[in-house]
């Protein structure tokens, strides 16, 4: 109803398009809808690029643990220079012990054949906390739509009642106009006339306030998505009505909420996190088992010469076993806390469980009374109109009063704005809908599990 009204409006201050004529907008203004505006939020929020820049981090420590489990190959090399060699005299003749350099170049190969089981779990450990973060940039994206969401049903709402604000002053003109015409013929009262201008002139002053309204909540729409405030946008969009969820179906929704929740897969990734962390403590009072293989060339001389002849070669390969005897108690100390780690996620888990369902029903709920409200305002705005009409009607019959068409303006202007907030309460009853059961943004693709 608002919508057309508005068009209508449109149309009769600044005429329709004539043929050849189109409504075009300029290529330096941007035109703005939910879906683009949660684009580029997406592209500008710092919270979600860090928890870009942590999923990143997350791989990079895949990388790492994978590495532990490969051959470690080393090498060195260590020359030394005898400036004064220990001499000693036989037979009346001096000999010096070593050489004036000494080469010795080490090659080393170490691969770990049994780690008593640490590095598998540390490395399903790290694959989970990939999970983890990627669940982490989930929920951001979620809560971004949210608030992107939200900033455009502000503006939309700041925007209907600009429009319900030139509506009440152009049932204010009307009715001044109407009481002029009956003053002149002696059919209305001064003081009538008066209070049809004053209700003019105040009518006037709300519509400031409102187009000042309006102007905020495009600052706070270009804020939400990181765009600059100077930019010049055209906004193109509609409080939401439906939602591809089933509303109806409480207990599908409950379900839906434990499985897709980002905040219970984050613990969920966690808790195995925190299961693994516990073989990787026990597996440090394990025996270990490594294969070592060590390449060796060496020089003694006192000239360094390149030739084959003068380099000793060695290579070695073997099996090294090693078994921890007494730690300190290190090891326990260390499981026992990995435990009771697992334990305090489990539990935090099964908090948020009852705390998801309980915000679903909630959501529900909140949206079922939006609704009802919804239902209830547009019935409200019909009657306040006419209620309206039978006051004009009165009032030129000479059988109503001037206060009574004030009155019915006025509640006609409260129910209007009523209605609006109601769609506005409904649209975001929606979204809390949604991200409650943690789909927000995603329904436009399949959801699994």
């Amino acid at each position: 109803m608002v919508s057309v009204l508005t068009a209508l409006l449109l149309i009769a201050c600044c005429g329709v398009p004539g043929e050849g004529e189109e409504l075009a907008i300029s290529a330096d203004v941007l035109l703005l809808t939910p879906e683009e505006g949660i684009r580029l939020a997406m592209k500008h929020n710092e919270h979600l690029l860090m928890a870009q820049a942590e999923q990143g981090k997350s791989l990079e420590r895949v990388r790492e643990v994978r590495a532990e489990g490969l051959p470690q190959l080393s090498a060195s090399v260590n020359y030394t220079r005898n400036w004064l060699l220990p001499t000693f005299i036989f037979d009346d003749r001096t000999f010096k012990t070593g050489s004036d350099n000494n080469v010795v170049g080490t090659l080393n190969l170490t691969q770990s054949l049994y780690g008593g089981g640490g590095f598998r779990a540390a490395l399903k450990a790290a694959h989970l906390n990939v999970v983890f973060e990627e669940e982490v940039a989930r929920g951001v994206r979620q809560s971004v739509t949210a608030l992107v969401e939200g900033a455009f049903d502000d503006y939309l709402l700041a925007r209907e009642l600009e429009s319900l604000s030139l509506l009440a002053l152009r049932r204010a003109r009307f009715n001044l106009a109407q009481v002029a015409v009956l003053r002149r013929t002696g059919r209305a009262a001064e003081y009538d006339l008066l209070r049809a201008q004053v209700e003019v002139t105040r009518v006037e002053s709300d519509s400031v306030d409102v187009r000042n309204e309006i102007r905020v909540a495009k600052l706070e729409l270009k804020d939400v998505i990181g765009l600059n405030l100077d930019r010049q946008v055209e906004i193109a969009a509609e409080f939401r009505e439906t939602s591809q969820l089933n509303l109806e179906d409480l207990p599908a929704l409950l379900q839906l909420g434990i499985s897709r929740r980002p905040q219970i897969r984050q613990l969920d990734q966690l808790v195995a996190v925190a299961r693994h962390n516990i073989q990787v403590a026990r597996a440090e009072g394990r025996p270990s088992l490594d294969l070592v293989t060590r390449g060796q060339v060496q020089f003694q001389g006192d000239e360094i010469k390149l030739s084959n002849e003068e380099w000793r070669r060695s290579w070695s390969s073997g099996i090294r076993l090693e078994v921890p005897i007494f730690d300190g108690m290190q090891t326990g100390a260390r499981t026992a806390r990995a435990k009771l780690e697992l334990r305090r996620l489990e539990l935090d888990r099964d908090r948020l469980r009852r705390s998801v369902q309980r915000e679903v029903r909630q959501a529900c709920l909140n949206f079922n009374a939006a609704s009802a409200r919804v239902d209830a305002r547009r019935r409200t705005v019909d009657q306040a109109t006419k209620g309206l009409q039978v006051a004009r009607s009165r009032y030129r019959s000479g059988l109503g009063t001037q206060l009574e068409i004030l009155d019915a303006q006025v509640v006609l202007a409260q129910a209007e704005t009523e209605f609006a907030t109601a769609r506005r309460d409904r649209a975001r009853r929606l979204v809390e809908v949604e991200l409650a059961v943690g789909v927000l943004g995603e329904l436009g693709s399949q959801v699994s599990g």
